[in-house]
């Protein structure tokens, strides 16, 4: 009887042990202290840059880039189930693009380094990132509007969800 009783509450324990185990790979073990991106732009060139260094921003502005928002972030440190998410550069057009691929597709783009970690799958507390192409094919846009902002409205094409990011509540102070 000992052993009956016993059995079953070993047997009525592993289904939940092993549906627990997915649900904590998934997602960041601690939180995060989070990197606010600061989306830029530059109607010379005309190019929207990426970034999560006020230092960077300041001296961008000096270069004719506007900010103009800050509604998401990224993971500051490394976390378990994230993964770096790179800047690229195409020197010639001066076009920005962010991968989770630390190499680009297209030898053009060379990478300036990781903003922060974001995850690659649905995760948890965190929101998807969407990309949107030029018309030309050598800039990129990047929103957690699924429909672009107004991107789709003057040529820009959807390439889908790049990565999952962390929505800011409110923007930080400047």
């Amino acid at each position: 009887m000992r052993i009956r009783i016993l059995l079953s509450t070993v047997l009525m324990l592993v289904p939940t042990v092993a549906m627990a185990q997915p649900e904590r790979l998934d997602r960041p073990r601690t939180e995060p202290r989070l990197a606010p991106v600061t989306r830029m732009y530059n109607d010379d060139l005309p190019d929207h840059l990426y970034t999560t260094d006020p230092r960077e921003a300041e001296a961008r502005r000096q270069e004719g880039y506007g900010s103009e928002s800050v509604t998401w972030a990224l993971a500051a440190e490394e976390q378990p189930g994230l993964v770096p998410l790179y800047r690229f550069v195409d020197p010639r057009s001066g076009g920005h693009m962010l991968s989770t691929n630390p190499r680009a597709q297209d030898t053009r783009w060379r990478r300036e380094g990781a903003l922060g970690y974001v995850a690659t799958q649905r995760t948890p507390g965190m929101v998807a990132l969407y990309g949107f192409i030029g018309p030309y094919g050598d800039r990129m846009f990047y929103t957690l509007d699924p429909n672009g902002e107004l991107a789709s409205d003057n040529g820009w094409e959807p390439v889908g969800i790049v990565c999952y990011v962390y929505r800011l509540r409110q923007p930080p102070p400047r």
